[in-house]
Order: structure tokens, then sequence, then C-alpha cells
């Protein structure tokens, strides 16, 4: 299964704050439509921070996943910093920024 993931954060500052904050999260999963949950916005929330980490981490630990990102370092490193997510996920990884070089 495919899941693509991206991470609305605060502004992106140099260390030691870097890396910054997430405030909302996008999802999609192969053929499902996708859909963003946003907790830390001055308006228009839709969840709590805790329920979008509950389901990043049911992709994040399952070894039938591909996650792909754009930026996936930048991702990771959100995912690690604020959330305790583990640097190597068991789900496998793909960048869109690096394929796209690549190509």
């Amino acid at each position: 299964m495919l899941v693509a993931f991206d991470f609305e954060t605060d502004g992106i500052e140099p260390f030691p704050q870097y890396p910054p904050k997430p405030r909302g999260l996008a999802i999609q999963v192969d053929g499902q439509t996708p859909y963003y949950m946003a907790w830390g916005h001055p308006v228009e929330n839709y969840c709590e921070e805790h329920e979008a980490i509950d389901v990043l981490a049911t992709f994040w630990n399952d070894p039938n996943v591909a996650l792909v990102a754009q930026n996936l370092a930048f991702d990771l490193a959100v995912a690690a910093k604020h959330w305790g997510f583990s640097l190597f996920p068991k789900a496998s990884l793909h960048d869109t920024m690096v394929q796209a070089f690549l190509l």
C-alpha cells in the first residue's frame, strides 16, 4: 500500500529550532481520497494532534506500507523530533524530490 504524507509546520528556522513544530498533516492512501488533519492553526482545526499521531503511526510501523513524501528527510525529522517516531520506520521510504532529480 502506498501512503503519501506531508507535514505543514511552523516556519523553518536554524538549529536548535529545526525541525519546526507540525501544525497539520496531509495524508493520501493509495486509491482513497486525500485528507488533511489540522490542529495547530489559528482557525479551522479539525482534529487534535494525538489523532494525527495515531493515523501516521499505523502506517509508520507497517512493513507492508510504502511511505512517500516530497523532501522526505524533512518529514522524517519532524516526526522524530516532535512525535518520537523512529527515523527508520518499518514502512519502506520513497522521496519524490530525489526521484524527480534522478529522472
